[in-house]
């Protein structure tokens, strides 16, 4: 659901939608390495990840190259955090050169009192882009913050997940792929939390006069989500008002 062909004269609301697409920068993203035994709560290492400026995909994309021999996360910044209860799933490309430990691509979520762990699928092999992402559903998420949580724990449920995404307080990303050190780099790029329902634009469950508001205020600051298909025309508005003047189930 995108647009490109419209301005409003009222200031433009501060991005609601989040997409992070790495084209001048980190945009606020930071690395940190931790350890397992502490359940990653600890820093033993902490920076800002490499910006390359082409190659991404597409366009610019940060990178890491394994520090040390803990876990290292890519942390997310406060433009993904907050009240996220309208997000449907989270999504990112990325690109590692080697793909031998397991914990690569552990999501850990932490809010409202509870942290919540998954696993992204969809690595297809490496040195290439590869698009993965979670589903913020049932049985895909696990209470606790490991690989085992993610994979084998007891499930999150609906209540919980939607208590995680009421007050998302932290949101890290595993970019651990190799098992030895320094083995791996990894590039990441187009991080993005999509909305469950389409028209739900600023991820707060509902839609509302809002939901327009923000979606023209990411169109008129330059938010890539917001012209989502490389070739923007009124089409695209159409398909936003159809889906905004549907509502959600």
């Amino acid at each position: 659901m995108r647009t490109a062909a419209v301005l409003v004269a009222c200031a433009a609301p501060a991005l609601a939608h989040p997409i992070s697409s790495f084209d001048a920068g980190p945009e606020g993203w930071t690395y940190s390495t931790r350890t397992s035994a502490s359940g990653y709560t600890d820093t033993v290492l902490a920076g800002v990840p490499a910006h390359i400026a082409a190659g991404g995909d597409p366009g610019g994309f940060i990178q890491v190259a394994d520090p040390d021999a803990n876990w290292t996360f890519l942390e997310a910044p406060p433009a993904f955090l907050g009240d996220r209860r309208g997000a449907g799933a989270l999504r990112w490309s990325v690109r590692t050169n080697v793909n031998t430990f397991p914990d690569g691509g552990l999501v850990i979520l932490s809010g409202g009192g509870v942290s919540i762990s998954a696993m992204a699928g969809g690595l297809g092999g490496v040195n290439a882009w590869n698009q993965v992402g979670v589903a913020f559903e049932s049985g895909v998420w696990g209470v606790g913050r490991s690989r085992a949580a993610a994979q084998s724990g007891v499930r999150a449920t609906p209540a919980q997940i939607a208590a995680v995404l009421a007050d998302l307080g932290e949101m890290l990303i595993c970019l651990e792929y190799g098992a030895t050190v320094p083995e791996e780099v990894v590039g990441v790029d187009a991080v993005r939390l999509e909305p469950a329902c389409p028209a739900d634009w600023d991820l707060d469950a509902g839609v509302d006069v809002n939901d327009l508001l923000a979606f023209l205020g990411d169109f008129r600051a330059g938010s890539a989500d917001a012209d989502g298909d490389g070739a923007t025309s009124v089409s695209d508005l159409l398909a936003f008002l159809g889906a905004f003047r549907a509502g959600c189930p």
